[in-house]
């Protein structure tokens, strides 16, 4: 049971960085090289596969 709480405490903190690091690249795309629609990609393909889990 503890296993479980852990587990959803940590995919909120990882979405949580996501969630920065894509204000981060819309607030200013062209200073890393990547499209802000491929973080926006990557970051729903994380989510759909923390919360599928």
């Amino acid at each position: 049971m503890f296993d479980r709480y852990c587990r959803v405490d940590n995919n909120a903190m990882l979405l949580e960085g996501l969630g920065s690091l894509y204000q981060k690249f819309r607030s200013a795309p062209g200073e890393f090289g990547i499209e802000a629609s491929k973080v926006k990609a990557l970051v729903l393909l994380t989510v759909s596969l923390i919360t599928n889990n």
